[in-house]
């Protein structure tokens, strides 16, 4: 466990990378939210699951079980998760996968104001969209089509 971890202003809870789950104890509000986070990244690891829409539900809905101490989600629950999901990891696919490593410090680059030169067409920095890059989810690239969004974090109650 470590203390704390910012992105760009917004608290991280937890991560999981390569196997090793670090949780950032400072940045839980209390034990409730630590233990989900645990849950959270520990059902990363369990399964091997990640880099896509259909992996964050199935992480978000064990925290949810947690939360509400039962084994099983209703219908409605299941579908507030799933809508939370999509809104907020739209860079992901559904099963396919999202993000790679590459993709991931791309956009770490480009939120911190560094150059990155667009994967499409090799001609263009791709530029922040509608605000300044610390503030900016949206990248595009003015010689092309392409475009990249990053969501770091969604909260399901």
């Amino acid at each position: 466990m470590s203390k704390s971890k910012d992105k760009m202003g917004i608290k991280i809870h937890g991560e999981e990378y390569n196997g090793v789950i670090t949780i950032y104890v400072l940045n839980c509000d209390n034990a409730e939210r630590a233990a989900r986070t645990i849950i959270h990244e520990c059902t990363h690891r369990r399964y091997g699951i990640g880099k896509s829409q259909w992996a964050e539900c199935v992480r978000f809905s064990q925290e949810l079980k947690h939360k509400y101490k039962r084994d099983n989600l209703t219908y409605n629950e299941i579908r507030r998760i799933i809508i939370a999901v999509k809104d907020g990891y739209p860079e992901y696919h559904w099963r396919k996968g999202g993000l790679n490593m590459e993709e991931k410090n791309a956009l770490d680059k480009l939120r911190n104001g560094e150059k990155v030169l667009c994967p499409k067409c090799g001609k263009a920095f791709l530029k922040p969209y509608g605000t300044t890059c610390d503030k900016a989810h949206t990248f595009d690239c003015p010689e092309c089509d392409f475009y990249t969004h990053y969501h770091a974090e969604i909260e399901i109650e």
